[in-house]
């Protein structure tokens, strides 16, 4: 039956644009949240942007919300999340950095990744 298929959902809601605006909460958004958890709704949150780690960034997202339960570190999805396990293979070479490289250079250090060159350094030594 097709209607048992979808009977048990679960939600991705990106962060971004979605639940907080420009460091504000969106309305509605602590309100969809906390029904989820109420439900027991399974969800997780997801960014692109860089954060330090997904446990602050569920601390920052529950409390500017005012969660009545806070997210837990495992809701949370940031842009290199899902290649996590896989950077304890490059720690022991150099990493080129595209992007925004002044936050991934603080991210970097606490996934174990000691050595690492930005695209402008780079850049500035082959020119």
């Amino acid at each position: 039956m097709e209607a048992e298929r979808y009977k048990r959902v679960g939600f991705v809601i990106d962060i971004d644009g979605t639940v907080v605006l420009s460091g504000k909460a969106l309305p509605g958004a602590k309100e969809t949240l906390d029904h989820l958890e109420e439900k027991q709704i399974p969800y997780l949150l997801l960014t692109n942007n860089v954060a330090r780690s997904e446990k602050l960034k569920a601390k920052e997202v529950s409390d500017m919300l005012g969660l009545k339960v806070p997210l837990k570190e495992r809701q949370v999805i940031l842009n290199y999340t899902p290649i996590k396990h896989k950077l304890n293979e490059l720690k022991d070479g150099v990493v080129l950095i595209v992007g925004r490289e002044f936050r991934l250079k603080d991210v970097l250090p606490l996934n174990g990744m000691e050595k690492f060159i930005t695209i402008e350094e780079y850049c500035a030594i082959f020119p």
